[in-house]
């Protein structure tokens, strides 16, 4: 029994087609651990689709719905990373450490992963180069895409429907009266331009004392049909 996940909540991503996948050692894995599953197991049985793991669909997919449904953790198998010829423990380490500061860490059920040894994939210093800067990428989107998806479960959503950065109220929350009067210039058929400049005669500026741009003009008026 691993005392570390123990009653956790989890996810589980599965390199195989369903159809041919043994799943008993997973299962008794979770059992064992008096392991929470949540939802359906992810099964990746794609091919072409990448060899880093978590830029694959289906990792994508299982990363989103374990932020949407707060996990602790996602269950995999020994060959997660080899399967998809991320075979580089030097690569696998990354993505670990990743999955680690995401607060969504990798659990092989034997609690280690297939991989060449240290010798055969150790990389030098070009590619090493290229592996943190895929890294780094990686990292960058995830945590993005973590964002977004917790915004959006919270019900934060800021212009065009996108997540928005908790705490960071919109014009139409802090400025309405300004949204009210973009909706009836508009309604007049004033340009962008002309707006702007009438609100900044009005008293009504950006954050650096200036008129606003003919863009934002656009977003406040699409603020402005949320009060229809």
């Amino acid at each position: 029994m691993n005392q570390d996940i123990v009653g956790k909540k989890v996810v589980v991503l599965v390199r195989g087609n369903p159809d041919d996948h043994n799943p008993d050692p997973i299962q008794h894995f979770i059992n064992q651990n008096q392991i929470e599953v949540l939802g359906e197991w992810f099964y990746d049985w794609r091919p072409g689709d990448g060899d880093w793991a978590f830029r694959r669909y289906e990792d994508l997919l299982a990363f989103t719905k374990g932020v949407e449904r707060e996990v602790n953790c996602i269950i995999v198998e020994p060959n997660f990373f080899f399967s998809i010829g991320q075979t580089s423990r030097f690569e696998q380490r990354l993505i670990m450490q990743m999955m680690e500061k995401l607060n969504m860490p990798l659990v092989s059920i034997t609690g280690t992963f297939d991989s060449l040894s240290y010798q055969h994939s150790t990389p030098d210093d070009d590619q090493l180069f290229e592996v943190v800067v895929g890294y780094e990428k990686l990292r960058s989107q995830l945590s993005k895409l973590r964002r977004k998806t917790q915004n959006q479960k919270q019900g934060i959503v800021g212009l065009k429907g996108r997540g928005k950065v908790g705490g960071r109220k919109s014009v139409l929350e802090t400025k309405p009266e300004l949204i009210k009067h973009v909706k009836e210039l508009k309604s007049g058929d004033y340009t962008n331009q002309e707006i702007s400049n009438i609100l900044f005669k009005m008293g009504y500026t950006n954050s650096k004392g200036k008129a606003y741009h003919r863009t934002q003009i656009t977003d406040f008026f699409r603020q402005s049909k949320k009060l229809e």
